[in-house]
């Protein structure tokens, strides 16, 4: 993959999410604001937004503090 293809993809989930309260947004309906969930979603997105995914695997990790983080992995269908 071109990183500056990830890096674009990155950038505007960065935007969608900054300063944004979870609760509020139409994805988190009906969940618990989770550092599990979001990283689901967010994976989500980063699958959604490829052109052509070629990679065989996404894995999403994000972190609540500097102790604290959740992934999460799949296999992606290309």
């Amino acid at each position: 993959m071109d990183i500056d293809d990830v890096n674009a993809i990155l950038d505007d989930l960065e935007e969608r999410y900054r300063d944004a309260l979870l609760n509020d947004l139409p994805e988190f309906e009906g969940l618990n604001p989770s550092v599990e969930h979001f990283a689901r979603l967010f994976g989500d997105r980063v699958e959604r937004a490829l052109d052509d995914p070629n990679p065989e695997h996404l894995r999403v990790r994000l972190w609540e503090d500097d102790l604290s983080w959740a992934s999460h992995a799949r296999r992606l269908e290309g």
